[in-house]
């Protein structure tokens, strides 16, 4: 679960968008995170790394082991306020 929180954490859009499909394909995700193909790229291979998505021709679908994680991450956001005051 630690990973799917760090990624999560700074990828929620994209994981979000693979939690409420089936499948989807890598240029419908690649526009949907708005990352460069390099980030992209790196954030697909670590989800297929931890099997938490398979790559199928042209889909991307998830996994259930995925989905089990997804249930029990923490989905709170995370910001980080420089400068702020403290009440």
């Amino acid at each position: 679960i630690k990973v799917l929180q760090r990624l999560y954490n700074s990828n929620s859009v994209l994981m979000l968008e693979l939690e409420k499909s089936s499948e989807n394909t890598r240029a419908n995700l690649e526009i949907i995170g708005g990352f460069d193909k390099n980030a992209f790229s790196t954030f697909i291979s670590e989800m297929v790394r931890h099997n938490f998505i398979v790559i199928r021709q042209y889909s991307i679908e998830p996994t259930e082991r995925f989905r089990r994680g997804m249930a029990k991450i923490d989905r709170r956001p995370v910001t980080k306020l420089e400068g702020a005051i403290k009440i």
